[in-house]
């Protein structure tokens, strides 16, 4: 089942219900909130652009708010600016795909908020460069943006998460986490369960894992505090710590020192 909606600017559809355009300084600010017509899957797909937050909810229902803010000098001026909205939702026994496009100027600040039941045990995300945050979900999720920051906490489920370039900062993650960026550091607090990350440049910061390590920069010191298995860090040029681990540490580096406070052996080559 396909549905499809093109909410244009004054239209008597879902906009007219459910949209306000109201003046906050020198912004003009129109906000929707509606629904996503989930179908019988649990597993949910977004696709839009510009910052995605989100966020658990209570109940059962998927709903969304979009947020656009524009600086205009008149209503008239903000309603070109804003331009149309449009929505699609697929519906298919594995997943609900939902996509946001607005239409909107260069200039418009878009934020797109997506409220999700604990019932959702897959969460699929892709914007075109903006930032993402998700959190309080029970299923795991899968981020990815073209541009922008990563942040994510208090997730039941894994986190997988790719930038192409930004930060990647991850709180208390229940399952596995794969972290990659094109450009900055990668911090996680806890996993609970492997960790995988790689950055092309930063440095990469682990508090706590609870399977095996895997984390490579090519330029920034790695930090490991605990790790209840194995530990394997690479970077160019860097240094690296590990401060516990459950398995060996493997550790080279051709630019820095290799400190590991305890550890079930250790393989370790430095070029400094």
């Amino acid at each position: 089942m396909l549905m499809f909606s093109l909410v244009p600017l004054l239209a008597a559809g879902l906009l007219a219900q459910d949209a306000r355009l109201e003046h906050d300084g020198a912004y003009w600010v129109r906000t929707l909130n509606a629904p996503v017509g989930m179908g019988p899957s649990s597993r949910l797909k977004v696709s839009t652009q510009g910052h995605v937050i989100l966020r658990g909810a209570a109940g059962d229902q998927v709903t969304f708010t979009l947020t656009e803010r524009v600086k205009a000098r008149s209503e008239a001026e903000a309603h070109r600016m804003l331009g149309n909205v449009k929505t699609i939702t697929r519906t298919l026994p594995e997943v609900t795909t939902f996509v946001v496009e607005p239409m909107a100027a260069d200039n418009v600040i878009i934020e797109l908020q997506v409220h999700i039941p604990h019932g959702i045990t897959s969460t699929i995300l892709n914007t075109r460069a903006g930032d993402i945050e998700a959190y309080d979900l029970e299923g795991n999720l899968q981020l990815e943006t073209s541009a922008g920051f990563i942040r994510c906490d208090r997730i039941h489920g894994g986190v997988a998460g790719r930038t192409g370039g930004g930060e990647i900062r991850l709180g208390k993650i229940g399952g596995p986490v794969r972290c990659l960026s094109g450009g900055g550091s990668i911090f996680v607090d806890s996993a609970g369960g492997d960790a995988n990350c790689h950055t092309v440049g930063g440095e990469i910061v682990v508090h706590e894992a609870g399977g095996a390590l895997v984390l490579s920069t090519e330029g920034g010191n790695i930090q490991v505090f605990k790790a209840a298995s194995s530990v394997e860090a690479h970077t160019s040029e860097g240094v690296i710590e590990v401060g516990q681990a459950g398995g060996t540490v493997f550790a080279d580096t051709r630019g820095g020192s290799i400190q590991v406070g305890s550890a079930h052996g250790v393989k370790g080559e430095s070029g400094a």
